[in-house]
């Protein structure tokens, strides 16, 4: 199975666009998928521990601290997590366009 993320034949602007634009593409979705995971187990978790009212295991004492933070804020750090991977990847295309969707994000938020 061959995966490309961009049209064969179609000029990027400069030869390096073309070699590295799929990678960074690529890298950057395996990127925000791993933060989306994060994101869903951390607040799965710190559902299941209010819900059930259980203790933490001492090896888990780190993730009680995260816990204790609120959801919005767990929510928003993966967000500015993302959009900065958003913009990294940016920096591997040719024109501004990739641009507009990380910004809107953030705005979007604090506006909400």
């Amino acid at each position: 199975m061959d995966f490309k993320f961009y049209r064969p034949g179609v000029d990027h602007g400069h030869p390096k666009y073309n070699d590295w634009e799929p990678v960074a593409k690529t890298i950057k979705i395996s990127i925000q998928m791993i933060i989306g995971f994060l994101l869903v187990s951390l607040l799965t978790s710190k559902f299941g521990f209010n819900a059930f009212q259980c203790g933490y295991p001492s090896w888990l004492v780190y993730l009680k601290s995260i816990h204790s933070l609120p959801v919005l804020e767990i929510v928003s750090t993966a967000l500015a997590y993302s959009t900065g991977i958003e913009l990294a990847y940016m920096l591997f295309t040719p024109g501004p366009d990739e641009a507009i969707e990380p910004l809107i994000s953030p705005v979007a938020v604090l506006n909400g």
